[in-house]
């Protein structure tokens, strides 16, 4: 008896799409030729959603999205429902199980789990978290993925992946925090 192993991402059409996320949880990808033929047109949302996300990505990238609740889904992108620009899209609790009162407050497209990038997490009580690109990659992702406790009735508000080197945060109130990203020490997710 031998055992066969085979590589499932040798199995996967790649194919270069345009992926669309909604602050209400929807996403689709979408054919760059379905893109192109909406002439600029803005894509189908339900009444009072917009769209939080939109790149240009390829079947074999990942998609990770990010939930009130300190959560993420991590979601290949040749998984995502393939429809046209003038649909609709799936909900996102059609390809991953939430909770109803999750919400999907932030996206990031990855291209690369290796590149030497970081992830930073606000919170609405004022908790930062910061940790590597390459923290957040996983096997199974049939179910939303914990990144970090909260307390009480604390929600994550803002997610950032970094492409500048500083910080500012803005209350309520209207207080203002400015600071180098790099003052905040790296953390797993655990």
């Amino acid at each position: 008896i031998t055992e066969i192993k085979i590589d499932t991402t040798s199995l996967i059409t790649k194919e270069d799409v345009i992926v669309a996320v909604t602050k209400e949880g929807y996403i689709k990808k979408v054919s760059k030729k379905s893109y192109a033929a909406a002439n600029d047109e803005d894509t189908v949302v339900k009444k009072g959603d917009y769209v939080i996300g939109l790149y240009e990505m390829n079947t074999l990238d990942t998609l990770l999205l990010f939930t009130d609740q300190g959560n993420y889904l991590h979601i290949p992108v040749h998984e995502l429902p393939d429809v046209k620009w003038k649909e609709l899209g799936k909900h996102v609790s059609n390809i991953i199980s939430i909770k109803s009162d999750e919400n999907i407050i932030g996206s990031i497209p990855v291209y690369d789990f290796n590149k030497n990038s970081y992830i930073t997490i606000f919170t609405k009580d004022g908790m930062v978290k910061r940790s590597k690109l390459s923290d957040y990659q996983v096997q199974r992702y049939s179910k939303p993925i914990s990144m970090m406790n909260l307390k009480n009735d604390d929600l994550v508000v803002d997610v950032s992946y970094e492409k500048h080197n500083d910080v500012l945060v803005v209350t309520s109130n209207g207080y203002g925090l400015w600071y180098d990203v790099n003052e905040i020490s790296v953390v797993g997710i655990r």
